[in-house]
Order: C-alpha cells, then structure tokens, then sequence
C-alpha cells in the first residue's frame, strides 16, 4: 500500500507558520555558517498590544518566550543592537514574523518569531506610524522581563 501522505517537509513549506518557522531556521544556520552566534527564539505568544490596551506601560510587541532563550536575548540588548531584519508574510488573518535582532561588532543575532491576528494590531499599527517607531517587548510567562528593543521602521511590521 502506497504511502500518501505528505512528507513533514512539504506541509512545512505549504503553511505560513511553517514558512516562517522554516525562514527563521534558514536565516539562523546562513548566520552560523558567517561566524556568528544565532539563537532562535520561538514566541509561545506574540501580543500586539496598542495605546487603548489599560493598565499596560509596554505598547509594542510583546513576545512570552521561554526563559533560557529570552537570557539570550536579554544578553544580545545588553551588548547594544546595531541593527535588524524583519521577515513578514500575512496569511488567513494572521502576521508572521521573523525579527532577526543583531549586534555585528559582537556578530550576534537573536532571531524572534512569532505569530499575531492582523485584527488585533489596529491600536499598535496607528500608534506605531504616529509614533514612527515600534517596540517589541520580550517577556517570560513569569513576567520576567528580558529586554526592549525599538525599531524605527515600523511599516514592515504591519500589511495593509
């Protein structure tokens, strides 16, 4: 009996998550084959929360990474970031992204990847074009903060 059921691969490359997951993994290995040190950071949540959110002080991206990998971004901000890539793709309602963080003078790179429903970045995408900049805010579940970085392009962020 034959089998027909599609290799893991061809459903990777068919999905928009599995295209970003895939990207991320790309970009880190090209990384790591120039000399430099990439860490993967897949988002267990990605919250785009915008001014009207109350209570919050963290308008931005807010990415709930787990806390080992969020200590490697922490470490990256601490060093300074020279500067970024965004991947983007837009698929059923969603966002997909790919934030690939660096600093070149210590050729370290975090890459965030993480997925939000377009409907809900309304606020944030207004917010961020009056603003002209965008923050993503990496947390642990525990609240733990691990580092703010800002971005002063923030169209690539958001389809419209």
């Amino acid at each position: 009996m034959a089998d027909d059921s599609p290799d893991a691969n061809d459903i990777r490359e068919t999905s928009a998550w599995g295209r970003t997951l895939s990207e991320a993994e790309q970009r880190a290995d090209a990384l790591v084959e120039e000399g430099w040190d990439a860490t993967t950071v897949r988002a267990g949540h990605l919250a785009p929360v915008g001014p009207e959110v109350e209570g919050t002080d963290t308008v931005g991206l807010a990415f709930i990474v787990p806390s080992e990998e969020g200590e490697d971004f922490e470490a990256l901000v601490t060093e300074g970031v020279t500067d970024y890539v965004v991947y983007a793709e837009s698929a059923g309602g969603t966002r997909y992204l790919v934030v690939e963080v660096r600093n070149e003078d210590a050729a370290d790179a975090v890459l965030l990847v993480g997925a939000f429903p377009r409907d809900a970045a309304a606020g944030l995408r207004e917010h961020a074009r009056s603003e002209g900049t965008l923050r993503a805010h990496v947390r642990a579940l525990d609240e733990t903060h691990y580092g703010t970085v800002e971005f002063d392009n923030p169209e690539i962020f958001f389809d419209d």
